[in-house]
Protein backbone atom coordinates (compact mmCIF):
# COMPACT_ATOMS: atom_id res chain seq x y z
CA UNK A 1 0.00 0.00 0.00
CA UNK A 2 2.87 2.39 0.58
CA UNK A 3 4.44 1.90 -2.83
CA UNK A 4 2.36 4.52 -4.71
CA UNK A 5 3.12 6.97 -1.93
CA UNK A 6 6.83 6.27 -2.31
CA UNK A 7 6.59 7.01 -6.03
CA UNK A 8 4.98 10.32 -5.23
CA UNK A 9 7.62 11.18 -2.64
CA UNK A 10 10.32 10.51 -5.21
CA UNK A 11 8.65 12.81 -7.71
CA UNK A 12 8.29 15.59 -5.18
CA UNK A 13 11.96 15.31 -4.23
CA UNK A 14 12.94 15.92 -7.87
CA UNK A 15 10.99 19.15 -8.22
CA UNK A 16 11.86 22.22 -6.18
CA UNK A 17 8.61 23.86 -7.29
CA UNK A 18 6.18 21.16 -8.50
CA UNK A 19 3.77 22.31 -11.18
CA UNK A 20 0.07 22.62 -10.41
CA UNK A 21 -0.46 20.94 -13.80
CA UNK A 22 0.76 17.73 -12.18
CA UNK A 23 -1.65 17.93 -9.26
CA UNK A 24 -4.37 15.73 -10.78
CA UNK A 25 -1.85 13.01 -11.54
CA UNK A 26 -0.40 13.22 -8.04
CA UNK A 27 -3.87 12.99 -6.50
CA UNK A 28 -4.30 9.56 -8.06
CA UNK A 29 -1.32 8.40 -6.01
CA UNK A 30 -2.78 9.90 -2.87
CA UNK A 31 -5.98 8.00 -3.51
CA UNK A 32 -4.12 4.73 -4.12
CA UNK A 33 -2.18 5.24 -0.91
CA UNK A 34 -5.34 5.86 1.09
CA UNK A 35 -4.53 9.52 1.71
CA UNK A 36 -6.86 12.48 1.51
CA UNK A 37 -7.09 14.12 -1.92
CA UNK A 38 -8.66 17.30 -0.57
CA UNK A 39 -5.80 19.60 -1.59
CA UNK A 40 -6.05 22.50 -4.02
CA UNK A 41 -2.47 23.47 -4.76
CA UNK A 42 0.99 21.93 -4.95
CA UNK A 43 2.17 24.10 -2.05
CA UNK A 44 -0.60 22.77 0.20
CA UNK A 45 -0.06 19.30 -1.17
CA UNK A 46 3.68 19.31 -0.42
CA UNK A 47 3.13 20.40 3.17
CA UNK A 48 0.44 17.78 3.72
CA UNK A 49 2.44 15.02 2.12
CA UNK A 50 5.61 15.70 4.11
CA UNK A 51 3.72 14.83 7.30
CA UNK A 52 1.83 11.87 5.88
CA UNK A 53 4.72 10.13 4.19
CA UNK A 54 6.56 9.41 7.45
CA UNK A 55 3.66 7.30 8.62
CA UNK A 56 3.08 5.48 5.34
CA UNK A 57 6.55 4.61 4.07
CA UNK A 58 8.71 2.44 6.36
CA UNK A 59 12.35 3.56 6.45
CA UNK A 60 13.59 0.24 5.09
CA UNK A 61 10.77 0.07 2.54
CA UNK A 62 11.98 3.00 0.45
CA UNK A 63 15.47 1.56 0.09
CA UNK A 64 14.08 -1.83 -0.82
CA UNK A 65 12.06 -0.63 -3.77
CA UNK A 66 14.39 2.04 -5.17
CA UNK A 67 14.77 0.44 -8.59
CA UNK A 68 11.08 -0.38 -8.93
CA UNK A 69 10.31 3.11 -7.71
CA UNK A 70 12.30 4.78 -10.47
CA UNK A 71 10.91 2.50 -13.16
CA UNK A 72 7.35 2.97 -11.96
CA UNK A 73 7.84 6.73 -11.98
CA UNK A 74 9.18 6.62 -15.54
CA UNK A 75 6.37 4.43 -16.87
CA UNK A 76 3.66 6.51 -15.21
CA UNK A 77 5.17 9.80 -16.38
CA UNK A 78 5.31 8.53 -19.97
CA UNK A 79 1.75 7.20 -19.80
CA UNK A 80 0.48 10.52 -18.40
CA UNK A 81 2.25 12.47 -21.14
CA UNK A 82 2.12 15.76 -19.23
CA UNK A 83 4.95 17.35 -21.18
CA UNK A 84 7.68 16.53 -23.67
CA UNK A 85 10.27 17.87 -21.24
CA UNK A 86 9.19 15.43 -18.51
CA UNK A 87 9.22 12.51 -20.91
CA UNK A 88 12.66 13.41 -22.26
CA UNK A 89 13.94 13.48 -18.68
CA UNK A 90 12.46 10.04 -18.05
CA UNK A 91 13.90 8.57 -21.25
CA UNK A 92 17.34 9.80 -20.27
CA UNK A 93 17.14 7.49 -17.24
CA UNK A 94 16.40 4.22 -19.04
CA UNK A 95 19.99 3.48 -20.03
CA UNK A 96 19.63 3.83 -23.79
CA UNK A 97 22.88 4.86 -25.48
CA UNK A 98 21.03 5.43 -28.76
CA UNK A 99 18.64 7.87 -27.09
CA UNK A 100 21.21 9.68 -24.97
CA UNK A 101 23.50 10.21 -27.97
CA UNK A 102 20.71 11.45 -30.24
CA UNK A 103 20.10 15.10 -31.16
CA UNK A 104 17.61 17.17 -29.20
CA UNK A 105 15.18 17.02 -32.13
CA UNK A 106 15.45 13.23 -32.32
CA UNK A 107 14.93 12.94 -28.56
CA UNK A 108 11.83 15.11 -28.75
CA UNK A 109 10.54 13.01 -31.64
CA UNK A 110 11.03 9.87 -29.53
CA UNK A 111 9.36 11.52 -26.52
CA UNK A 112 6.31 12.38 -28.61
CA UNK A 113 6.27 8.86 -30.06
CA UNK A 114 6.10 7.14 -26.66
CA UNK A 115 3.92 9.73 -24.91
CA UNK A 116 0.62 8.51 -23.45
CA UNK A 117 1.44 4.86 -24.12
CA UNK A 118 1.17 2.38 -21.26
CA UNK A 119 4.29 0.21 -21.39
CA UNK A 120 4.51 -2.95 -19.31
CA UNK A 121 8.10 -2.37 -18.27
CA UNK A 122 11.12 -0.15 -18.92
CA UNK A 123 12.64 -2.68 -21.35
CA UNK A 124 9.57 -2.33 -23.56
CA UNK A 125 9.73 1.47 -23.27
CA UNK A 126 13.43 1.49 -24.14
CA UNK A 127 12.79 -0.58 -27.28
CA UNK A 128 10.02 1.81 -28.36
CA UNK A 129 12.20 4.88 -27.79
CA UNK A 130 15.13 3.41 -29.71
CA UNK A 131 12.81 2.41 -32.55
CA UNK A 132 11.61 6.02 -32.74
CA UNK A 133 15.19 7.31 -32.77
CA UNK A 134 15.98 4.98 -35.67
CA UNK A 135 12.94 6.20 -37.63
CA UNK A 136 13.58 9.90 -37.01
CA UNK A 137 14.34 11.92 -40.14
CA UNK A 138 15.41 15.57 -39.72
CA UNK A 139 13.20 18.12 -41.38
CA UNK A 140 14.19 21.61 -42.44
CA UNK A 141 12.95 24.11 -39.88
CA UNK A 142 13.92 27.35 -38.27
CA UNK A 143 16.95 25.80 -36.54
CA UNK A 144 18.23 23.81 -39.49
CA UNK A 145 21.57 25.04 -40.81
CA UNK A 146 20.52 24.08 -44.33
CA UNK A 147 17.36 26.17 -44.20
CA UNK A 148 17.49 29.01 -46.70
CA UNK A 149 15.70 32.32 -46.89
CA UNK A 150 13.37 32.43 -49.87
CA UNK A 151 11.17 35.36 -50.67
CA UNK A 152 7.50 34.29 -50.60
CA UNK A 153 5.98 34.11 -54.06
CA UNK A 154 2.96 36.19 -53.03
CA UNK A 155 3.42 39.56 -51.36
CA UNK A 156 2.16 43.13 -51.21
CA UNK A 157 4.32 46.19 -51.50
CA UNK A 158 4.65 48.73 -48.73
CA UNK A 159 6.62 51.94 -48.44
CA UNK A 160 10.38 51.64 -48.38
CA UNK A 161 10.50 48.87 -50.96
CA UNK A 162 9.91 46.11 -48.42
CA UNK A 163 7.08 43.63 -48.68
CA UNK A 164 4.74 41.65 -46.49
CA UNK A 165 3.88 38.09 -47.50
CA UNK A 166 0.23 37.30 -48.01
CA UNK A 167 -0.40 34.22 -45.90
CA UNK A 168 -3.24 32.21 -47.47
CA UNK A 169 -6.08 31.01 -45.31
CA UNK A 170 -5.58 27.27 -44.69
CA UNK A 171 -7.79 24.86 -46.57
CA UNK A 172 -10.16 23.32 -44.00
CA UNK A 173 -8.63 19.88 -43.94
CA UNK A 174 -7.16 17.85 -41.09
CA UNK A 175 -4.61 19.77 -38.96
CA UNK A 176 -1.06 19.34 -40.25
CA UNK A 177 0.44 19.05 -36.75
CA UNK A 178 -0.55 16.31 -34.33
CA UNK A 179 0.08 18.54 -31.30
CA UNK A 180 -1.82 21.55 -32.68
CA UNK A 181 -5.35 20.26 -33.31
CA UNK A 182 -8.27 22.43 -34.38
CA UNK A 183 -9.20 22.82 -30.72
CA UNK A 184 -5.88 24.52 -29.89
CA UNK A 185 -6.28 28.24 -29.17
CA UNK A 186 -3.57 29.13 -31.72
CA UNK A 187 -4.62 26.64 -34.39
CA UNK A 188 -5.59 29.26 -36.98
CA UNK A 189 -2.35 31.21 -36.54
CA UNK A 190 -0.17 28.10 -36.56
CA UNK A 191 -1.78 26.84 -39.77
CA UNK A 192 -1.36 30.22 -41.48
CA UNK A 193 2.28 30.53 -40.47
CA UNK A 194 3.00 27.01 -41.63
CA UNK A 195 1.16 27.49 -44.93
CA UNK A 196 3.38 30.50 -45.63
CA UNK A 197 6.54 28.63 -44.59
CA UNK A 198 7.18 31.27 -41.94
CA UNK A 199 7.31 28.80 -39.05
CA UNK A 200 7.62 25.10 -39.75
CA UNK A 201 7.23 21.99 -37.65
CA UNK A 202 9.27 19.02 -36.53
CA UNK A 203 8.31 15.60 -37.89
CA UNK A 204 4.60 16.25 -37.79
CA UNK A 205 4.65 18.27 -34.56
CA UNK A 206 4.63 22.03 -34.04
CA UNK A 207 5.62 22.03 -30.35
CA UNK A 208 3.39 25.05 -29.64
CA UNK A 209 4.31 25.37 -25.97
CA UNK A 210 8.08 25.29 -26.53
CA UNK A 211 10.01 28.51 -26.04
CA UNK A 212 11.77 30.09 -29.02
CA UNK A 213 15.35 31.32 -29.10
CA UNK A 214 16.48 34.77 -30.13
CA UNK A 215 18.10 33.33 -33.26
CA UNK A 216 14.95 31.45 -34.24
CA UNK A 217 12.82 34.53 -33.67
CA UNK A 218 14.89 36.83 -35.90
CA UNK A 219 14.70 34.23 -38.67
CA UNK A 220 10.92 34.20 -38.32
CA UNK A 221 10.88 38.01 -38.58
CA UNK A 222 13.03 37.97 -41.70
CA UNK A 223 10.90 35.29 -43.34
CA UNK A 224 7.59 36.89 -42.37
CA UNK A 225 8.40 40.44 -43.43
CA UNK A 226 10.81 39.87 -46.27
CA UNK A 227 13.87 41.41 -44.69
CA UNK A 228 16.81 41.20 -47.09
CA UNK A 229 19.33 38.86 -45.48
CA UNK A 230 22.36 40.89 -46.47
CA UNK A 231 24.33 42.56 -43.72
CA UNK A 232 27.70 42.95 -42.10
CA UNK A 233 28.74 40.89 -39.07
CA UNK A 234 27.85 42.86 -35.98
CA UNK A 235 28.08 40.69 -32.86
CA UNK A 236 30.93 38.89 -31.11
CA UNK A 237 28.87 35.75 -30.50
CA UNK A 238 27.45 35.36 -34.03
CA UNK A 239 29.94 33.46 -36.16
CA UNK A 240 29.84 34.01 -39.91
CA UNK A 241 29.22 30.30 -40.60
CA UNK A 242 26.29 29.90 -38.19
CA UNK A 243 22.89 29.21 -39.75
CA UNK A 244 21.38 32.30 -38.15
CA UNK A 245 24.14 34.78 -39.08
CA UNK A 246 22.37 36.15 -42.21
CA UNK A 247 19.19 36.88 -40.24
CA UNK A 248 20.87 38.40 -37.18
CA UNK A 249 23.24 40.50 -39.30
CA UNK A 250 20.39 41.68 -41.51
CA UNK A 251 18.41 42.98 -38.55
CA UNK A 252 21.52 44.47 -37.00
CA UNK A 253 22.39 46.32 -40.23
CA UNK A 254 18.86 47.70 -40.33
CA UNK A 255 19.16 48.94 -36.75
CA UNK A 256 16.55 46.49 -35.53
CA UNK A 257 18.69 44.07 -33.50
CA UNK A 258 21.01 45.95 -31.18
CA UNK A 259 22.26 43.28 -28.79
CA UNK A 260 23.95 43.84 -25.47
CA UNK A 261 27.62 44.78 -24.98
CA UNK A 262 28.52 43.54 -28.45
CA UNK A 263 26.70 40.22 -28.08
CA UNK A 264 23.37 39.01 -29.43
CA UNK A 265 22.97 35.88 -27.28
CA UNK A 266 21.42 33.87 -30.15
CA UNK A 267 20.78 30.71 -28.14
CA UNK A 268 19.00 32.48 -25.27
CA UNK A 269 15.23 32.19 -25.10
CA UNK A 270 13.54 35.45 -26.06
CA UNK A 271 11.19 37.17 -23.63
CA UNK A 272 7.75 38.47 -24.53
CA UNK A 273 8.84 42.10 -24.17
CA UNK A 274 11.97 41.64 -26.30
CA UNK A 275 9.90 39.91 -28.98
CA UNK A 276 7.60 42.94 -28.98
CA UNK A 277 10.51 45.37 -29.29
CA UNK A 278 11.98 43.60 -32.31
CA UNK A 279 8.59 43.27 -33.98
CA UNK A 280 7.79 46.96 -33.53
CA UNK A 281 11.14 47.92 -35.04
CA UNK A 282 10.58 45.58 -37.99
CA UNK A 283 7.17 47.14 -38.65
CA UNK A 284 8.70 50.62 -38.56
CA UNK A 285 11.44 49.43 -40.94
CA UNK A 286 8.92 48.32 -43.57
CA UNK A 287 6.94 51.54 -43.28
CA UNK A 288 4.27 50.73 -40.69
CA UNK A 289 4.50 53.39 -38.01
CA UNK A 290 2.28 52.57 -35.04
CA UNK A 291 0.69 55.03 -32.65
CA UNK A 292 1.59 54.96 -28.98
CA UNK A 293 -1.10 53.59 -26.71
CA UNK A 294 -1.79 53.13 -23.01
CA UNK A 295 -0.67 50.23 -20.86
CA UNK A 296 -3.23 48.88 -18.44
CA UNK A 297 -1.83 45.46 -17.61
CA UNK A 298 -1.79 44.34 -13.99
CA UNK A 299 1.99 44.06 -14.24
CA UNK A 300 2.69 47.16 -16.35
CA UNK A 301 5.34 48.25 -13.85
CA UNK A 302 7.27 45.06 -14.63
CA UNK A 303 7.71 46.03 -18.28
CA UNK A 304 11.20 47.41 -18.84
CA UNK A 305 11.40 51.07 -19.85
CA UNK A 306 13.03 50.24 -23.17
CA UNK A 307 10.10 47.99 -24.09
CA UNK A 308 7.12 50.08 -22.96
CA UNK A 309 6.78 52.10 -26.17
CA UNK A 310 6.86 48.98 -28.35
CA UNK A 311 4.41 47.08 -26.15
CA UNK A 312 1.99 50.01 -25.89
CA UNK A 313 2.09 50.58 -29.67
CA UNK A 314 1.37 46.93 -30.41
CA UNK A 315 -1.44 46.95 -27.84
CA UNK A 316 -3.08 49.96 -29.50
CA UNK A 317 -2.74 48.30 -32.90
CA UNK A 318 -4.46 45.19 -31.58
CA UNK A 319 -1.42 42.97 -32.09
CA UNK A 320 -0.95 42.32 -28.37
CA UNK A 321 -3.78 41.53 -25.95
CA UNK A 322 -1.92 40.17 -22.94
CA UNK A 323 -2.64 37.13 -20.80
CA UNK A 324 -6.01 35.83 -19.65
CA UNK A 325 -5.43 37.08 -16.09
CA UNK A 326 -4.91 40.68 -17.23
CA UNK A 327 -1.12 40.60 -17.06
CA UNK A 328 1.43 40.91 -19.84
CA UNK A 329 4.17 38.72 -18.30
CA UNK A 330 6.93 40.74 -20.00
CA UNK A 331 9.91 38.68 -18.83
CA UNK A 332 8.32 35.30 -19.53
CA UNK A 333 9.71 33.46 -22.52
CA UNK A 334 7.45 33.66 -25.54
CA UNK A 335 6.25 30.32 -26.91
CA UNK A 336 6.06 29.14 -30.51
CA UNK A 337 2.25 29.34 -30.41
CA UNK A 338 2.38 32.90 -29.09
CA UNK A 339 4.88 33.85 -31.81
CA UNK A 340 2.59 32.38 -34.45
CA UNK A 341 -0.26 34.59 -33.28
CA UNK A 342 1.93 37.67 -32.81
CA UNK A 343 3.40 37.49 -36.30
CA UNK A 344 0.17 36.47 -37.99
CA UNK A 345 -1.78 39.38 -36.51
CA UNK A 346 1.06 41.80 -37.36
CA UNK A 347 1.11 40.58 -40.98
CA UNK A 348 -2.63 41.09 -41.27
CA UNK A 349 -2.17 44.58 -39.83
CA UNK A 350 0.01 45.51 -42.78
CA UNK A 351 -1.83 43.53 -45.41
CA UNK A 352 -3.87 46.50 -46.61
CA UNK A 353 -0.99 49.00 -46.58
Amino acid sequence: NYFPAAVLLQRLSEQSVPSDASLDLYKTYLEKAGLSTDVVSMMEFSAYYADAIAEIVPADGVAEVNTKLKNSMILDEVAAGLSTTNIRRCLSLIGSTAYNNATKEAQEYAANAVAKHAYTNVIELKAAAEDAIAKYKPEKNETNEDSKHDKPSSSVSVSGGAYIPVIPTPVPTAPRFSDAPASHWAYEYIEKMASGNVINGYNGNFRPEDDITRAEYVKVLCEAFGIDTQGEASFNDVSADSWYAPYVNALASAGIAKGDNGNFRPDDKISRQDAAVLLERVLAHIGLTLENGELAFSDTNDISDYAKLAVSSLVKAGVINGMADGSYAPVNNITRAQVAKLICVAIELGGDK
